[in-house]
This record gives C-alpha cells, structure tokens and sequence, in this order.
C-alpha cells in the first residue's frame, strides 16, 4: 500500500540495494529471446517425422508447423505491455518456464511413443503443446525493454541490433541442427538435447537477470516520483509509463507507431515466412536435398538475416533509423525482383540480398520504436513485433495460394508478394525521412 512506501525526500541517504549493470541487463534480454525464438523451428525441421508417423495431411501438417509462431507473436503484445509495469525479468520467467515445461512433455512423448505408438490421435496434444511452447516467442518483446530501458535514447541502435542479432539466431541454428541430430539420433533425442539446453539457459537468466533501475526501486517500495528521480540520477534516461493498460493502448493512438507496424510486416513477417518456406522451396524448385536446402536456408538467409542486424542498429544510430529503413527497403525489393528470373545462382543471390534487406530493415524499424514510443517501449514493441510475425502466416499462405494456381512456376511468381511489401515498405521508409525528428 501507498502507506507503507518511503516518503519523497531527494536527500533520503537510504541504501535502495539497487543491483545489476546495462551490460548484464543487455546479456540477460539477449539470453531470453535466444530461448524463447527458438520455438518457431519447433516443428518446421522436424515436419516430415511427424507427418509420416502421424499421417498428417498438408492442412494439418502447415498448421503444426505454425501453431508456435502464431501463439508466440499474439502474446508478445500483452506481454510486452506488462513488461513496461512491472519490468521484464518476471514476465520473461513465465513465458519460458511455460515454453520449457512443454518442451518437456514433447520430449517424453517422444520417447514413450514414437514411432509406433505416436498416431493421429496424438495431434490435437501436439497442437496443444506447440501452441504452449510457442509463448516463449513473447520473449521477444520483453526482452527489448528490459535491454532498453538501461540505455540511453542514441545507443538504442547499438543495443536492440546485438539483442536481437545474437538472440534472433536461434531458428537458424536450430534449422541447421536439428535435421542433422534427426538423422543421427533420432527425434526423442533431439528434443531431448534441445530442452536439456532450454533448460540450463533458464536458470542462468534466473540468476543473473535484472531490471532497470526505476523498476527494482518501485519493488523496494519507493514512491514513483522519487523512484524516476533515483533513476535518472543513475543514467536511466528512458521512464515507462505507469500501468500495463497505458502501455498496450497508448501505441494505438500513434500514427508513427502503426508506420513502424507496416514496415516490420515486411521485414520480420516476410523473415518468418520464409524461414520456413525457403527450405521447400530449394527443394521443389530446384531440386536440393533437405539437409542441402535447409543449410542454404540457414545460412544465407536465416542467420545473415539475423547477424546483420548487429551493425544495422549501429548504423541506425549514426545515420537515423527513418534512412537505413528507406534504403533497407530497395534492398529487400532489388532482392525480390532477383527471385523472380529464377535460375538457382540467381536465387542465391537474391536469397543473399533480401537476407541483407530484411534484417536491416527490422533493426532500423526497432531503433525507432523507443525513439516514437519512449514510456511505453514494451507495449509499442509488442504491437510491432506482434503483429508482424503474426503477417508471417499470412504471407505463407499467400506463397501457397500462387503455387496452387501456377503449380511449379508458383515457387518464384510468389515473390511477387515481396515485391509489393518491399514497395509498401519503401513508402514507409519515404514518409519516416519526410516527417523526421531529428
């Protein structure tokens, strides 16, 4: 209760046990999303082992593939607001001991049914277990305020580029192991090793994780008031605003931030689809084997995609985000036009420059969010991010409409999708440069 906080009293000498450092609160963030994003490979590596034993049809197996990424991007706009109320260490613990535990659950069905007992009737569980474990996914919009909020306004750039170009890499590298660990061990253990790792991450962002300055004081029991006046005193520059309600509709109202909304649809809903669209298509239009294709997946896009960001966001900072995500955007356009002539050097390279695209259009795109949305980061994160892994199903099924209308010319007249968002995108990015704020 009110009554029972410390009165406001700018000379109160009192030890607050204000603990942690921006470098670990940055360290924690990264670790989080690293565990919670790999859920959207949960399935997609592993499709044609439950198709088979299961006897899953296309409708069905799509959905499985799904299922994580569609629960994990609608909960990120919850949770990212209530990351801005209460700080993002408590939150973060929730979605990933959810997203472990069901992990867990695979794993031991996995090893007491598989193969010959893991029939359709299991899908539904599955269904059910996958949605559970893609709720780790929200990780990704609690996790950019808890990085934020210990950094100021002109390293947001710089920061938000190392969160999510070393935590976005986890459904590259999982894409890449997985089938490998498949071949070599089979499912059971696969996921065994998968949730062994999950689980150890946990207990170190336990450990080691903190919150911003501003929320451990708020938990000490200091009034909001003297608490930002500790904080900024601290060097916290960046104050959330004062309820998780306040977060979550403040960036309704905000025409920038639905900008920044439209542009991640194509920059990190475009990368989620094809994280796992371009495996089927290495293998259908030009023949590569699945281990063949999902290497050129993981390497050429997905990982690039990812570790591009790093210096994307440094670079955001020096030239402004609204530039970077202009230019970003001919680059994911030049990279769709390429897809279209179809010829497979071609397509690596244009797989190369739309990795480059995406992955600095989405870093440009999270320099701003702080830089339009200040005390309420998590929950303009949320509606960002949220909604543009949400488009990602949206897009792949667009992707599949042009194959079931032009068959196999459908695999490359499908980047025409790209080449209308990049157009969009391009818009955007115009607008952003118009309207600056410098």
């Amino acid at each position: 209760m009110v009554a029972n906080r410390r009165p406001i009293n700018a000379s109160d000498e009192v030890d607050y046990k204000l603990t942690g450092s921006s470098r670990i609160g940055l360290i924690s963030a990264t670790m989080g999303q690293f565990i919670g994003l790999a859920t959207i490979s949960l399935f997609g590596p592993t499709a044609v082992v439950f198709q088979r034993a299961m006897t899953l049809s296309p409708v069905e197996i799509a959905l499985l593939v799904s299922i994580p990424t569609v629960a994990g991007s609608l909960l990120r706009i919850p949770f990212g607001a209530w990351s801005d109320s209460t700080g993002s260490r408590e939150p973060m613990l929730i979605v990933l001991s959810v997203s472990s535990a069901s992990m867990a659950a695979i794993t031991a069905i996995l090893f007491l049914d598989y193969p010959s007992r893991l029939t359709h009737g299991l899908f539904p569980i599955f269904l059910l277990l996958g949605c559970l474990v893609g709720v780790g996914a929200a990780a990704f919009s609690i996790g950019v305020p808890q990085a934020s909020y210990w950094y100021p306004q002109n390293r947001q750039g710089y920061v938000l580029g190392i969160y999510s170009g070393i935590g976005g890499l986890a459904p590259g590298i999982f894409t890449l192991i997985l089938p490998p660990l498949l071949t070599y061990l089979g499912p059971a253990y696969a996921y065994l090793i998968w949730f062994a790792l999950s689980l150890v991450l946990v207990l170190t962002y336990f450990l080691i994780a903190k919150d911003a300055f501003f929320f451990q004081l708020l938990k000490n029991g200091v009034e909001r008031e003297l608490a930002i006046a500790i904080a900024k005193d601290k060097g916290q520059e960046l104050i959330p605003s004062n309820t998780a309600l306040r977060s979550m509709t403040a960036p309704i109202k905000n025409l920038k931030n639905w900008g920044l909304v439209v542009a991640n649809v194509t920059a990190f809903g475009g990368y989620v689809a094809l994280t796992t669209w371009l495996p089927t298509y290495w293998s259908v239009d030009h023949g590569i084997g699945i281990i063949w294709a999902g290497v050129i997946t993981s390497i050429g896009f997905i990982i690039l995609g990812t570790v591009i960001r790093i210096p994307a966001g440094s670079l955001s900072d020096r030239y402004g985000g609204e530039s970077i995500l202009f230019y970003s955007s001919l680059l994911m356009l030049a990279g769709s036009v390429i897809f279209l002539i179809n010829t497979f050097t071609l397509d690596v390279v244009g797989e190369i420059v739309l990795g480059i695209g995406v992955g600095v259009n989405s870093a440009a795109t999270f320099k701003l969010v702080p830089k339009y949305s200040k005390s309420n980061i998590g929950g303009a994160t949320g509606w960002v991010s949220g909604l543009g892994a949400f488009s990602g199903l949206i897009i792949t099924v667009l992707l599949g409409t042009f194959v079931a209308i032009f068959d196999y010319a459908g695999y490359s007249l499908g980047f025409t999708v790209y080449v209308g968002l990049s157009v969009i995108s391009l818009i955007i990015g115009a607008i952003f440069m118009r309207l600056r704020i410098v």
